[in-house]
């Protein structure tokens, strides 16, 4: 599945990339984050509880940044195994771009999900997805209009 999306920030770009580069403001916007540990520069170990429709999926993965072009763009690679439910994988691009007094994200996301939350059917995890992206903008944009950083 390809998702495709922008979310509008008002504040300068060089906030904006240093708050996407802070595990502890990225794990605090992850609905359902339990642990987002860095185990080197840029990968990360990970454990989310994530709602699919009916089932909740208890994933621990890992999560590695890559292709980084300071304060303008790069590549998530995410795994995560829940276990007999299944697997999901993702490559997340990256891009912010400025506009006025504005910055703008924009990312490209591909994901694979196998087991049996794949038998849930794509309508309802792509209704899951973008629920879940909504709540991560909204709540990074939260941290940075409020500077709280719980």
């Amino acid at each position: 599945m390809e998702f495709i999306g922008n979310y509008k920030f008002i504040v300068q770009k060089e906030e904006l990339w240093n708050k996407l580069n802070d595990p502890q403001v990225i794990k605090s916007c992850i609905d359902g984050c339990k642990e987002f540990k860095e185990l080197e520069k840029n990968h990360y170990k990970t454990k989310v509880n994530v709602k699919l429709g009916p089932v909740n999926a208890d994933f621990q993965g890992l999560v590695k940044i890559k292709d980084i072009m300071p304060i303008n763009s790069y590549t998530i690679e995410a795994s995560g195994s829940a276990g007999q439910l299944g697997f999901a994988k993702a490559t997340v691009k990256i891009k912010l771009e400025s506009e006025e007094k504005y910055t703008i994200i924009k990312y490209i996301a591909n994901t694979e999900i196998s087991g049996k939350i794949a038998q849930l059917g794509s309508r309802l995890i792509e209704g899951s997805v973008k629920k879940n992206t909504e709540k991560f903008f909204s709540s990074l944009e939260n941290k940075i209009t409020n500077k709280t950083f719980d």
